[in-house]
Order: C-alpha cells, then sequence, then structure tokens
C-alpha cells in the first residue's frame, strides 16, 4: 500500500518526464552510439571519434534525459559490423517498445556504393557507414547513372560495410516507437533510408588527413563549395510506416563531413565538425527562441546556420517523419539563467587567477571589470559561468584572456600594468555582451526572409571568417519580400557602429530583384580593436523611428566611459522594438555574421 507521500513523488515523476519526448510517462529512452576512430586496416583511422563519442555522451545525459545506464557504446574493434548489427537489434529493438523513444549515433567514415536493386532512385548509389572491420578492395569505379556521371565502390568489392538498405531494414522493426537517428560521416545525407539521394555538384577538396572521406582518393585543389539542387521530392513505398523519426546528418551524400582542431575554443582538441556543434547545440545555443527547450527543428536550422557561418564546406542534412516532429522538443529543459538578454542581463563570469598574480590585484580585477561592466556577475557556480576571464603575470607583462560560452577563446590582451591588460579585457567583455543580446533576438517563425554576406576586398586570401587590417568589406542583401534593412556592427571593445542606413539618410524600400551592396565604395575597411565581432542585419516590414536617432551616429559607447549607458539604451530600444513578452514582434528577419580581425 502505498502513502500519501509515495504517490504524491509519484505524479510528480509523471508531470515532469511527460513533455521531455513526448511519449508516455516513464517511457524508455535508449541510446546506442558507434564510433570508429581505429579501423582494422590502420590506413584508415579516423582522430577525434573517441573524442566525438564522449562529447555526445554527455550531453545526452545532461540534457536528454537518457540515463547513462541506458546508453550503450561501440568504440573502435568493438564497432564490428556483426557487432553494431547485433546492438541495434538486441539494445534498440529488442529493448525497447512502441512508445519508446530510440536514438542511434554513428561517427566514422562514410563511402558511395553502386546501387545493385534500383531502389536509389536519384544517383544510382548506396550509401554506407564503415565499421571498424570495414574495408574496400578495389578503386572507386565510374558510371553514368541518367547521363551523369560518378563515382563509388562496387558492393563486391568491399567487406562488412553497413548499407542504407540495411540500416532502413532494422528500422522498419521499430514501428511505434520514436527514433533519433544521427550519422556523423561522408556522404551521409540519407544514409538512414533507402531512397532518395541528393545530387549535387562535385567538390574538388584538399588533402588534409582528417577528412572523414579518408577512403575516397583526393584531389589536390582548393576547396569549392557545392551548389545543391533541392530534392525533387519523391515519395517512397521505402519510408517506414508507423515510425516517428527525426534525422540528423552531418553532409549531404556528395560530401565529405570535415574532422578539424578546434584549437582556440571549447572543447578543445580535434572534432568532427557536426558533432562539435551538435554538443553545444543541445547545450543551449539551440534554444534560439530562448523559451527554456529546444525542438527538433530548432536544433536542425541552429546546425545549419553554425557550420555555414563557421565557413566549413558541408551542409548538415535533416528530415522529420511526421513532419509535425519538427515542434517536439529533444530533451530536458535548458536551464533559465539570468543571461536573459534583456536589459538587466548579467554575464555570470569566472575569474581564473594563474602565475603570478597576488590576493590584491584579483580583487583589482573584480572591482575594476565589475564598474566597467554593471552586467558583470562574479561567480563559481559552473551552471551560471558564461565568461571566464583568465589572469596571469610573467616577468613584468600582465596578460589577461576571456572564453565565452561558445567556447571560442577571445585575443590575448596585455599590458605593463594590470590596468593596461583589464582595459582590453573590459571592452572584450562589453563585446561579449552585446554580441549574446543580439544574438539572442530572432525570429525563428519570421517570413521576412534574405540573404546577406560579406565579401573581403584583399590582395591575399583570408581564412573563412578572418580579415586583416586595412582589408576592405562589401556587405551583399537580397530580399524575398519587401522590406527595410538596418545593419550594425559590435566591435572587439565593445562599440556598436551603425552602418546602413548612412547617417544623413532614410531607411530605403529593398525589393525582391534588386540586391543591394554596402562598402563597395571601400567605406568598410578593417581597424583597430582587433578580436572578435560581430555584424548584425535585421529586415523590417516598416522603418521605426525609434532607431532614427541611433543610424545617426558613427559609434554607439565609448571605450574611456566606464559603464555601458548608450549600448544598454541601444539595445533596450531593439528589444523593444522587435519583441513583446519574450516573443518575436511583428514580422521581421535577422542574419547575423561573425568576423575575427587581426593586426597582420
Amino acid at each position: 500500500m502505498k502513502t500519501s507521500k509515495q504517490i504524491i513523488c509519484i505524479a510528480l515523476a509523471l508531470a515532469l518526464w511527460a513533455p521531455f519526448w513526448g511519449t508516455p510517462a516513464l517511457a524508455a529512452r535508449k541510446a546506442l552510439l558507434v564510433g570508429v576512430e581505429r579501423y582494422k586496416n590502420e590506413a584508415h583511422n579516423l582522430e577525434g571519434v573517441a573524442s566525438d563519442v564522449k562529447l555526445f555522451k554527455e550531453v545526452l545525459i545532461k540534457r536528454a534525459g537518457i540515463a547513462e545506464k541506458e546508453i550503450k557504446i561501440l568504440l573502435d574493434n568493438e564497432a564490428t559490423k556483426q557487432n553494431v548489427v547485433k546492438s541495434f537489434k538486441e539494445w534498440l529493438i529488442d529493448g525497447t517498445s512502441p512508445g519508446d523513444t530510440a536514438l542511434f549515433y554513428f561517427s566514422g567514415h562514410g563511402i558511395q556504393v553502386w546501387d545493385e536493386n534500383a531502389d536509389e532512385v536519384q544517383d544510382g548509389r548506396d550509401e554506407a557507414l564503415m565499421c571498424h572491420d570495414s574495408n574496400v578492395l578495389k578503386d572507386r569505379v565510374q558510371r553514368s547513372y541518367r547521363d551523369i556521371p560518378g563515382l563509388a565502390y562496387e558492393f563486391k568489392d568491399t567487406q562488412n560495410v553497413l548499407l542504407d538498405d540495411e540500416i532502413h531494414d532494422l528500422l522498419t522493426q521499430m514501428k511505434g516507437r520514436k527514433v533519433i537517428f544521427m550519422s556523423d560521416s561522408c556522404h551521409a545525407g540519407t544514409v538512414y533510408k533507402a531512397l532518395n539521394s541528393q545530387l549535387a555538384q562535385t567538390k574538388n577538396w584538399e588533402q588534409p588527413a582528417s577528412f572523414k572521406g579518408i577512403l575516397d582518393r583526393r584531389v589536390a585543389e582548393p576547396v569549392t563549395r557545392a551548389v545543391a539542387r533541392k530534392k525533387t521530392g519523391l515519395g517512397s513505398d521505402l519510408m517506414v510506416k508507423e515510425l516517428r523519426m527525426a534525422a540528423f546528418t552531418a553532409s549531404e551524400d556528395s560530401q565529405p563531413a570535415q574532422v578539424v582542431p578546434f584549437n582556440d575554443r571549447e572543447p578543445k582538441g580535434k572534432h568532427s565538425v557536426f558533432t562539435w556543434y551538435l554538443y553545444h547545440g543541445l547545450n543551449g545555443a539551440a534554444d534560439l527562441n530562448k523559451d527554456g527547450k529546444i525542438t527538433f527543428e530548432e536544433l536542425a536550422k541552429y546546425l545549419g546556420e553554425e557550420v555555414k557561418r563557421g565557413g566549413y564546406a558541408q551542409v548538415p542534412q535533416q528530415e522529420f517523419q511526421p513532419e509535425s516532429l519538427a515542434g517536439e522538443a529533444f530533451g530536458t529543459e535548458i536551464p533559465r539563467s539570468e543571461e536573459k538578454f534583456e536589459g538587466t542581463a548579467r554575464i555570470g563570469c569566472l575569474l581564473d587567477v594563474q602565475t603570478g598574480i597576488l590576493p590584491a590585484e584579483a580583487d583589482q580585477t573584480r572591482t575594476v571589470l565589475g564598474r566597467n561592466i554593471p552586467s558583470l556577475l562574479w561567480t563559481n557556480d559552473k551552471n551560471r559561468i558564461s565568461a571566464r576571464v583568465a589572469l596571469e603575470k610573467r616577468g613584468g607583462t600582465y596578460l589577461a584572456q576571456i572564453s565565452d560560452a561558445t567556447g571560442a577563446v577571445w585575443e590575448k590582451q596585455q599590458g605593463g600594468s594590470l590596468d593596461q591588460a583589464l582595459t582590453g579585457i573590459a571592452g572584450n567583455l562589453k563585446a561579449y555582451y552585446i554580441q549574446s543580446c543580439a544574438s539572442a533576438f530572432r525570429n525563428p517563425a519570421a517570413r521576412m526572409d534574405f540573404h546577406f554576406n560579406y565579401e573581403v576586398k584583399s590582395k591575399a586570401g583570408r581564412a573563412a571568417g578572418e580579415v586583416v587590417k586595412g582589408d576592405g568589406l562589401v556587405l551583399n542583401a537580397a530580399v524575398k519580400s519587401p522590406g527595410y534593412l538596418y545593419v550594425f556592427t559590435v566591435d572587439a571593445a565593445g562599440i556598436i557602429h551603425p552602418i546602413y542606413p548612412m547617417a544623413g539618410s532614410k531607411p530605403a524600400r529593398l525589393e525582391p530583384g534588386r540586391p543591394l551592396s554596402i562598402g563597395a565604395d571601400g567605406s568598410i575597411s578593417i581597424q583597430e580593436p582587433f578580436g572578435r565581432e560581430m555584424i548584425f542585419a535585421f529586415l523590417l516590414s516598416s522603418p521605426s523611428a525609434a532607431f532614427d536617432s541611433y543610424w545617426q551616429k558613427d559609434d554607439i559607447g565609448d571605450s574611456r566611459d566606464p559603464g555601458m549607458v548608450e549600448q544598454s539604451r541601444f539595445i533596450d530600444t531593439l528589444r523593444r522594438e522587435l519583441i513583446s513578452h519574450d516573443r518575436p514582434k511583428g514580422q521581421w528577419g535577422q542574419q547575423l555574421l561573425l568576423l575575427r580581425s587581426f593586426q597582420r
């Protein structure tokens, strides 16, 4: 017999778990994570996979409500094809029931194989995952499918590859479940189903050792971005009926998925681009409307935007069956910290005191930065930290540096005195605060859609997202529906620069088919201060008089002023005009670009 206290506890548990996955309370949630970093054929070893699996497990426990005991991991020699199929059947199929949630994640190589059962109706190629004991015995062969030439392996020339057809057959045994499928591999676009490969123009790749397409032969030419053709929307009986599935994959069928060293952002080390952003997205960055939960649709949009913004030549893919699944939450609620990005927002900050810093200097740091940035909150609570200030002294030089919630490490600030080093750090923290506030102003449902990008005018080539002193920038905008464009930048010292409309001019109505270029006359040039900068553009259906006075200025804020009075007023005006009761107000759209500028 249950006591009244026991009944209350059970009721609370049911109420808490029910909304997380959209399934009945107490439904099982299981995950199978497969990673292959060390292959039986050692020539195909791939760095970063073990770290990927560790990161993803961490975020599943923290954000998806999956208990550690419900997560099974197959790594390296455990991840043979036989073992992967066996574990899929025993752990996910037999271990769950209709109404449960099952998650499958793969990190490793992927290849394309010429289709043998005529179900790949668009390009004639199957996608396949490479398990630990997978191998290819001969080079790819060229064929033409629908008069389009292509390269892929012959199935008879492969060993122990896991075809998309086989994955599809496993999924047919999971009717009634909710399945989350994630593949971080090359040619991953539709590896989870046996139909409808996407066509894309061929890319040529340079040959860094850490592409996941290492099984493919290389062409030592510069990277060119694919221009993918839209899927034709073919239907197929091969889609699994009575299965609710959210599928996320690292790239289109025609693309490699990259592994890169993240040296200046946390978590550091070699990671795949897809999983690194997946980790940050599920940790809260993909909560685009700041309502405390991450939907599948928000996660998909975050992955697409951030991978593109990072300059990586791969396009993450997603598909929801049924489409209504897109609006459901991925997992547990995101903690609502004091960072609501309103006028009274706070930056939870940890002071990391290192070699050579005296206790009195640490106190001085807190005082100086607190006086310059009213939004700063010093804390040791890891759940409230959104920025970290590292401070040390080497010889007679003070060095200070911030790392922010995105994992990015900002430029080092230094000086012969502590005050000199802190002046630069104060500017960085102001910039981080303003950029965070602006990033929170999103309208996911906006129909005011527009394209916004930049070109670098320079004698030398630049890495994606990087500019150097003296570079010229040209900003390009093209609207799909009429609207009024506003553009401002935030430099590394926290100063806001309204750049369009120009001072002395009124907002102009942009029309479809009439693209706009800003800075073609050389008016936008990269100058100090150097560091992380943001360009923010938003499109309104009608002009706002509330912005008129700000767009008559070159600078909003002054690095010599201790507080952030002007910047805070500007942010308050943005919020008042764009957001009402934590919801987007009216029809408006936004785009933001992040840059890193250098002295040379």
